[in-house]
């Protein structure tokens, strides 16, 4: 009996869950399936055929991003940040991020220029993955937006007339980060309100701008911040 869609999804799930599967394995299933879903031999027109075969492009992409990850963090000490700073008490994973985006931005690294500075590479790309880490263990989505805001400096990709309004929205949202970062070091509320109103200005005035890839990757950063702003403030007192 032919095999459908439902069969190949079950089949997915499966091997999604998985975590020992290794690639000979993965691959196997997939020529043993593919052969099966063929157009030469389903009747479906090839629809699953394709479906199939972008299903399991995706899961080889999440497996090699989850190998990356866990080869990177074997080496990474992700609570030698909070050492640097003086801070010896456990931290959780949220109270931890926001000491990593402390250090992030004390050290500049939102400039590009420092950020690829040869000299400095193995501290920054410290200071990056261990944000990284404690951003995967904490809350999942700020990785994506944290890793966009990264990948898209701005100054490569836009056209003159567009760069004006970028890095007013760029220094504004990174300016409503700083007050996020001393609200929850502090716990003031004036300091929450600077920091909300400030990121929604950066959200107002890239209006129109979410299909633009560079402004995305900001306003992806500021919708997560103001997201913060709703939950309990950790009051870090960082530089006590």
């Amino acid at each position: 009996m032919a095999i459908g869609r439902r069969d190949v999804e079950t089949v997915i799930a499966r091997l999604r869950a998985n975590p020992d599967l290794r690639p000979r394995e993965l691959e196997r299933v997939y020529r043993r399936l593919i052969l099966q879903v063929h157009p030469d031999h389903h009747e479906d027109g090839g629809e699953l055929f394709l479906f199939l075969r972008s299903e399991f492009d995706r899961l080889r992409a999440e497996r090699k991003r989850n190998d990356t990850i866990a080869m990177l963090e074997n080496d990474l000490d992700p609570h030698r940040l909070a050492g640097d700073l003086g801070i010896t008490r456990v931290l959780s994973p949220r109270e931890s991020l926001y000491v990593a985006l402390y250090r992030f931005r004390s050290l500049g690294l939102s400039s590009w220029r420092v950020l690829v500075r040869p000299s400095l590479r193995e501290r920054n790309n410290r200071v990056i993955r261990t944000i990284l880490y404690w951003g995967r263990r904490y809350d999942e989505s700020f990785v994506p937006a944290f890793q966009d805001f990264l990948r898209y400096p701005g100054q490569f990709l836009l056209a003159e007339n567009q760069a004006p309004l970028y890095f007013l929205v760029r220094r504004t949202m990174l300016r409503g980060l700083d007050w996020l970062i001393v609200f929850q070091d502090r716990g003031r509320p004036a300091t929450a309100d600077l920091a909300e109103d400030t990121l929604r200005y950066a959200l107002s005035i890239a209006s129109g701008r979410e299909r633009d890839t560079t402004f995305a990757a900001l306003l992806g950063m500021t919708r997560w911040m103001l997201a913060e702003l709703d939950l309990p403030c950790l009051k870090l007192h960082i530089d006590a």
